[in-house]
């Protein structure tokens, strides 16, 4: 039996640039793996099939989280079977910590987990280069999920460029109810003449000094404004968290998640206790940058 952990992600800033051929648009960003993850757990099977479980005391419903071959845990351990002919299936097991369709990576990273938990299970010895070509077919964050950590990435994703970690910095991140689609969100933007768009350099800068109050006066979300359209309270969470003492409040990836770094754990706290006793409804959790 091998056990996981699938982290979240935030969009510290987050610039489109363009859009290709197919469709895929091309980005700019920097992405960091906070402390708020998933568990899976894998184990051998003799059946016909890969199955997925999702353990009682997961934030989610089975309803809201599709279990059927289409989820990307299922597609990723599907992938590894394919690759691999490996001699057996797999039960998995998901403990579900991450909010379904809040812009943190959430599925992405457990596709990333599965591969590299099988890799493990079924003693694949797959190269990082293997999993880094099976993750881009699952999904443009597979691959930075891999990984984790601080980077930058480009292209639809996929080109990563490793950054120095802001371990340890204190988070807040909060999630309203509801989920808000991505697809929409880029269709909006696409609508947009002469967006504004974030400063990239320039936080990848401060990010290389660890230099928090640079990086604040330059992340930015160019999906932002758009998402406060359908989603106004977003507005509303960045203004508390950044009364209650953040340095930094913007909104995570295609949204809906607000996220404040503050200066120490204690700060963090209350800000999150304040949060949610004046949004009783969203998803609130004080963690870190890891």
């Amino acid at each position: 039996m091998i056990t996981k952990k699938a982290y979240a992600k935030l969009n510290l800033v987050l610039d489109v640039t363009g859009k290709r051929a197919d469709g895929y648009h091309l980005i700019r960003t920097v992405m960091h793996t906070i402390d708020l993850a998933d568990d899976l757990t894998f184990s051998k099977n003799d059946g016909e099939r890969n199955l997925l479980f999702l353990e009682k005391d997961s934030i989610v419903s089975e309803d809201a989280l599709s279990l059927k071959k289409d989820n990307l845990i299922l597609r990723a351990a599907n992938l590894m079977q394919e690759r691999f002919a490996l001699p057996q299936k797999a039960d998995i097991r998901l403990r579900k910590k991450i909010p379904l369709a809040a812009g943190m990576a959430g599925g992405s990273a457990d596709a990333a987990a599965t591969l590299l938990g099988l890799n493990e299970l079924f003693c694949c010895n797959a190269t990082q280069e293997e999993l880094q070509e099976m993750a881009l077919q699952l999904g443009a964050d597979v691959p930075y999920c891999l990984r984790g950590g601080c980077a930058l990435a480009e292209g639809i994703g996929e080109e990563l460029t490793m950054l120095p970690s802001l371990e340890g910095v204190p988070v807040v991140i909060a999630k309203p109810e509801g989920g808000i689609s991505t697809a929409d969100i880029y269709r909006r933007l696409d609508a947009v003449k002469d967006p504004e768009h974030p400063p990239v350099d320039a936080a990848v800068e401060a990010i290389r000094k660890k230099d928090i109050p640079s990086l604040a006066l330059a992340a930015g979300n160019i999906l932002e404004a758009v998402c406060r359209q359908s989603v106004p309270v977003i507005g509303e969470i960045e203004k508390s968290l950044i009364e209650e003492g953040a340095q930094i409040s913007r909104m995570t990836g295609s949204g809906p998640t607000v996220f404040g770094i503050f200066a120490d754990t204690e700060q963090a706290e209350k800000a999150a206790k304040a949060l949610k006793a004046s949004f009783p409804d969203l998803f609130v959790a004080a963690t870190g940058l890891l």
